[in-house]
């Protein structure tokens, strides 16, 4: 499956960003806000929501108008697949998801690691696990 990233960029700023594949994690480098003292340019983290919080606004309008519109389409509108037409490498994927959904965590520095009593609340995790099966087209 390839992954879609949308940035919003507002005045050379990323204000928003989002994804077609969950748990995305973008880092933005910017050159133009160095700091004086250490010539060192911004480095900022930011989680990309899913791309289904796009649908509907003014920001998937402007990217349909493009001509860009099909990279938004989610995979259930074209039609439910058989998860036995799921190759490997999709397969790796929703394991993967589920795996780090379940036990990957972050520490106090924000680095991961793997934690068996990772809290999780199983309605958010349910949620998520349909936005990725729908983005696989294995929901109706």
């Amino acid at each position: 499956m390839d992954i879609t990233v949308v940035l919003s960029v507002i005045g050379g700023v990323v204000q928003e960003a989002y994804a077609n594949s969950p748990g995305v994690r973008a880092l933005i480098v910017d050159w133009d806000a160095q700091a004086a003292e250490t010539q060192q340019p911004s480095v900022q983290s930011m989680e990309a929501a899913g791309i289904h919080a796009l649908w509907g606004s003014d920001l998937e309008h402007t990217i349909e108008q493009s001509g860009h519109g099909e990279l938004l389409t989610p995979a259930a509108k074209r039609g439910v697949r058989d998860p036995g037409e799921l190759d490997r490498a999709e397969l790796e994927h929703l394991a993967r998801w589920v795996q780090e959904r379940l036990y990957l965590d972050r520490d106090a520095r924000d680095e991961p690691f793997w934690n068996p009593d990772k809290r999780w609340s199983g309605a958010d995790l349910g949620a998520e696990l349909a936005v990725l099966l729908e983005l696989k087209g294995l929901t109706p």
